[in-house]
């Protein structure tokens, strides 16, 4: 039994050296910062970050607003040039591409593709928000169109024979569910 006691005792000495060293390893953690050091408090870093979340808040949609307009830039950019190559194969040609996406000659992708426009893929290429443009001819009538960011029914972004790049409800005259009327 007495063994027993002095094991007891000698295992309760060690646990009191390890009570010091781990207190003595907490108060130089836990210690104040020397004269002349300063630190930011609590309520002073989360005071920051409601300010940074403020001002976020209040910046972010004004660039949101800037990138949009920036796509739509982009988007009446491209049917500029879509136009372009369409009107420039219908001078040389005396037809109009046809609205396939096959890649064969006289087909509007291989007329995109030959204007150094990429008409790849079954749905041609995608606008800055990554919708299809699409192209329907008619006769000598023909249109190139893309969805509005919004998909706002009726609203577009699209360009025509009669039409300069343009942004809203369709053209009169011009269905974009289906072939474009002829001219009369």
């Amino acid at each position: 039994m007495k063994g027993l006691v002095e094991a007891a005792s000698g295992l309760l000495r060690h646990f009191r050296e390890r009570e010091k060293e781990l207190v003595k390893t907490m108060s130089g953690l836990l210690r104040k910062a020397p004269p002349g050091q300063k630190g930011f408090t609590l309520v002073e870093v989360l005071l920051v970050i409601v300010l940074i979340g403020i001002i976020t808040a209040i910046a972010l949609p004004r660039f949101v607003g800037h990138a949009d307009r920036a796509r739509t830039s982009v988007v009446l950019a491209e049917l500029q040039s879509m136009k372009t190559v369409v009107e420039l194969h219908y001078a040389e040609a005396g037809r109009l591409p046809a609205a396939s996406v096959l890649d064969q000659a006289g087909t509007v992708r291989r007329v995109m593709n030959d204007g150094g426009i990429n008409w790849g893929g079954p749905s041609g290429i995608v606008n800055p928000w990554g919708k299809p443009y699409h192209y329907a001819t008619a006769g000598t009538r023909y249109i190139v169109y893309t969805e509005d960011n919004a998909g706002a029914p009726g609203v577009c972004h699209y360009v025509t024979d009669a039409h300069p790049p343009g942004t809203g409800p369709r053209p009169q005259g011009y269905d974009l569910a289906g072939p474009v009327p002829s001219r009369s």
